[in-house]
């Protein structure tokens, strides 16, 4: 048993290791970019670059997720619990969800802004938005951020400390060994569910929407230019391969791949939110969630380069030899 315990740390220390490498690698590269920009020209300064401000919102989210994901699965397998106390367990918690709930709605927020920024339809409330995205941008950042603090901060009474297995040590002095439970008594049942959908289920029926709506116009819009293309009348040259159409096509590549991701890590969480309620052996429940949560903090990082073209330049500027088939 010791082994498989301390294997589960061994990978989960290395998921965290290759979740915080490339979670900074994101935050530097958009903020020498930024940095840049605002150097290079003087009416640029005040550029707002909302794609790039959100994939560093979710990375910054990522990393706390990771940081405090590990340093938890760490408490639990070399049983760390009386060092740290209540208070500091308690905390440990609150970063673990604050991460991960801010992660899913600031990821949200990226697929409904490029919902915004490529999809035109004509209707009046869509487009007054899509002229204001910096500003719903502002306002979605902020305003799901004040919510994950909000509905994160009572879970934490779910988790409490119990002395336990008292015994008399050669020397005459006592020694105690801690366990951690979660108990109805500090959250209900019925509240930790609510709080999982604002958390868990919420953000992801806002990226679902986006998903479909923007992998709908795409289709729509190709299978359009498939028509103008067979017609008499087109030209020769036809734009359904510009790099406008392509780079579109990628992005929603890598928002159907997060999509997918968050949902099945969103379904993992939720059955792991039911099963501490229900489920006698809490360690492994945990185990598992900590796990998950590593695994996908690496996913998301590599998606989110692999979509953004300046982090791909930026990657292959580091790593030509190995990386170069990103480009292609």
């Amino acid at each position: 048993m010791n082994l498989v315990v301390y294997g589960g740390f061994a990978g989960n220390a290395l998921l965290s290791f290759f979740a915080v490498t490339g979670n900074v690698f994101i935050i530097c590269s958009n903020m020498c970019r930024a940095w840049t920009i605002t150097k290079e020209a003087k009416e640029r300064k005040n550029l707002f670059l909302a794609g790039e401000i959100i994939i560093t919102c979710i990375t910054l989210a990522n990393l706390l997720l990771s940081l405090s994901g590990f340093t938890w699965i760490a408490i639990k397998t070399f049983e760390m619990h009386c060092q740290v106390g209540l208070t500091g367990y308690r905390g440990l918690t609150y970063a673990l969800i604050l991460g991960g709930s801010s992660s899913f709605w600031f990821t949200s927020c990226l697929c409904t802004f490029y919902l915004l920024k490529i999809v035109s339809i004509p209707n009046a409330a869509f487009n007054k938005l899509k002229q204001n995205v910096s500003t719903f941008v502002l306002v979605f950042l902020g305003g799901s951020f004040a919510l994950c603090c909000i509905f994160s901060f009572p879970a934490v009474y779910a988790q409490n400390i119990h002395y336990i297995n008292a015994s008399t040590g050669p020397d005459n002095f006592t020694v105690q060994s801690c366990k951690i439970s979660a108990e109805l008594s500090g959250v209900s049942f019925e509240f930790a569910m609510f709080n999982g959908f604002v958390l868990l289920v919420a953000p992801a029926g806002i990226m679902l929407l986006a998903c479909v709506g923007l992998v709908l116009y795409l289709c729509h819009h190709m299978h359009h230019m498939k028509r103008s293309r067979r017609s008499p009348e087109a030209p020769e040259s036809s734009p359904s391969h510009s790099p406008a159409l392509l780079a579109q096509t990628r992005i929603s590549k890598m928002i159907v791949c997060l999509v997918v991701v968050y949902l099945i890590c969103d379904l993992i969480l939720f059955f792991l939110l039911c099963g501490g309620y229900t489920s006698a052996n809490l360690q492994v429940v945990s185990f598992f969630g900590a796990l998950a949560m590593s695994a996908f903090a690496v996913g998301i990082a590599s998606l989110l380069t692999y979509g953004n073209a300046n982090l791909k330049k930026d990657l292959t500027f580091l790593f030509p030899c190995c990386l170069n088939s990103l480009t292609k």
